[in-house]
């Protein structure tokens, strides 16, 4: 009997040993997290636009890396970076102070910028910009006294305006020194022929210079700098398209059925102009304005109430089509783009105070097409257009209910 109570109490005599061996080893490694966190001065170098800058890192870190919340300046006073981290690189907000006088605050990731940035020459006066990973897209914007002064558009990070300029038009002798996708071209004519399938828009333009040309363009949101920026076009319109020449190629978009398997000039767009419904004629930040040209404002801030008419969901991406609480056309609507959590309901008659950007423009295809689409698969040699009804897009980056 003694020797069973001897044994039982070695037993929970080990087991406490090994309960408190596990605790310190969880207090040391806590207090180890807790000693890295703390601010810290130290030399550090980083890379920014292609320039190397040492200097010191004051904040906090992990890993022997910034990580968190700190400040890095350089040895010569010519940069300094205050803000988030991670990793060892700018990683969150933060601010950015040049030897120039100038500064910008911004959104980073991975030592880029990624998001919203604005670069500051005085305190009335920036450039406002997003990017994607490092890369510029959509609207640019130049403020004074909270006023815009002037504005471009991104394109896979060149300017419209210079492409423009670097622009010629499309002509047979153009067509006989070979400029395929080496040269920007133009090509202006009437439209003959548009479609729409769920992710690229198609178009046939008769030219008087060349003739006949086709082209498609990828037409969905969140495509960032690689959206081409096209205006809304219907049968008829006169246009001017800006992109590259890629050669010729059958029509193979079954639905333009007078056309069909004949072989055209192809172009890839990446810019329009709706001279039947030119830009300067439409009151700015109209709707009119956003429907007609989807993309005159993307990447713009935007704060506003809209009402919830119905929403879809893909994933954790909702989809809702609303109209500005403040508007008294309901045909005026939008579709808000959301990443949210998958048990949302947004509910017909919510009003949402929003915060986000323009987007583009979102296509949704018609009740009445479901039937026939259904019935088809692309192919191709065999390419079917659909019937979309297309509304401005608004990214969300905040949402209040």
């Amino acid at each position: 009997m003694k020797s069973r109570i001897k044994k039982y109490v070695l037993f929970v005599l080990l087991i406490l040993v090994v309960i408190l061996v596990a605790v310190i080893l969880m207090f040391r490694s806590k207090m180890s997290h807790v000693m890295e966190t703390k601010e810290i001065t130290n030399e550090y170098k980083i890379e920014w636009e292609e320039e190397k800058y040492k200097g010191h890192y004051n904040g906090e870190y992990s890993n022997s890396k910034p990580n968190g919340t700190g400040i890095f300046t350089s040895e010569d006073g010519a940069f300094s970076y205050e803000g988030s981290w991670k990793n060892g690189k700018f990683d969150g907000k933060g601010t950015i102070t040049y030897e120039n006088n100038t500064w910008e605050i911004g959104e980073y990731k991975k030592g880029k910028r990624n998001g919203l940035c604005r670069i500051y020459t005085e305190d009335d006066a920036f450039v406002e910009n997003y990017y994607n990973m490092g890369v510029p897209y959509g609207k640019v914007s130049k403020y004074e006294n909270g006023n815009i002064t002037e504005s471009d558009l991104y394109i896979n990070a060149i300017l419209v305006s210079e492409l423009k300029n670097e622009a010629e038009e499309l002509n047979p002798k153009a067509l006989q020194e070979t400029i395929y996708g080496e040269q920007y071209i133009y090509v202006e004519g009437k439209v003959a022929f548009v479609g729409e399938d769920d992710k690229h828009s198609y178009f046939r333009i008769d030219s008087e210079q060349v003739g006949m040309i086709i082209g498609s363009y990828r037409n969905v949101v969140g495509n960032k700098e690689k959206q081409a920026f096209i205006p809304e076009m219907k049968k008829g319109d006169r246009v001017r398209i800006y992109g590259y020449c890629v050669g010729t190629k059958k029509n193979n978009v079954l639905t333009d059925k007078g056309s069909y398997k004949y072989d055209y000039i192809q172009i890839e767009p990446f810019y329009g102009e709706n001279l039947s419904s030119p830009i300067d004629d439409l009151k700015s930040d109209s709707y009119e304005m956003h429907k007609k040209y989807p993309y005159a404002s993307y990447g713009e801030n935007i704060e506003d109430e809209f009402e919830v008419i119905n929403s879809v969901r893909s994933g954790k991406m909702f989809y809702v089509q609303c109209k500005l609480k403040s508007a008294t056309d309901s045909q005026e609507q939008y579709t808000l783009v959301y990443k949210g959590d998958i048990n949302e309901i947004f509910m017909t008659g919510e009003v949402l105070h929003v915060k986000g950007y323009y987007d583009g423009q979102y296509k949704r295809l018609k009740d009445s097409e479901w039937t026939d689409y259904n019935k088809h698969t692309s192919t191709r040699e065999m390419i079917y257009t659909y019937l979309y009804d297309v509304y401005p897009a608004i990214h969300i980056k905040e949402v209040q209910r």
